[in-house]
């Protein structure tokens, strides 16, 4: 498998979410970014890692809950918007707290493709190689 975007993220805290379990993972900004430093190498390696740290995470992701609300990381915990279909994209978006250009700085908006994969040991071609082996 060759990834074409690695995110590598803080650890965020969200109240709520995650109290309790994440505790021991939390580090500062300088150590995130001294890991970030030790790992450069990768992007050498085609890994392309892409680096958020909780500044960058927050307000800058809409997520859709099973309800169709949006609902995002906004001042340390996760706020849920008014059903989607209710108010409408813009109105609970605005809701959550989302910024735009926040997405845009954290290099959230590019051109996607899919990668190529190699073909699956569970694809039909596959399957008829295992079997007249």
């Amino acid at each position: 498998m060759r990834p074409a975007r690695w995110k590598v993220f803080q650890v965020l805290p969200v109240a709520g979410q995650n109290d309790g379990s994440v505790e021991d993972l939390l580090i500062d900004g300088d150590q995130f970014r001294a890991f970030v430093a030790r790992h450069r190498h990768l992007e050498a390696e085609a890994l392309n890692p892409i680096a958020e740290d909780n500044e960058a995470m927050t307000d800058s992701y809409a997520m859709i809950d099973p309800s169709g609300r949006f609902y995002g990381n906004s001042s340390g915990r996760h706020v849920a918007s008014a059903p989607i279909l209710d108010v409408g994209i813009d109105a609970a978006l605005a809701q959550v707290g989302f910024v735009p250009e926040r997405l845009a700085a954290r290099g959230g908006v590019y051109a996607w493709k899919p990668v190529p994969q190699p073909e699956s040991l569970l694809s039909p071609a596959a399957l008829v190689l295992v079997t007249q082996k």
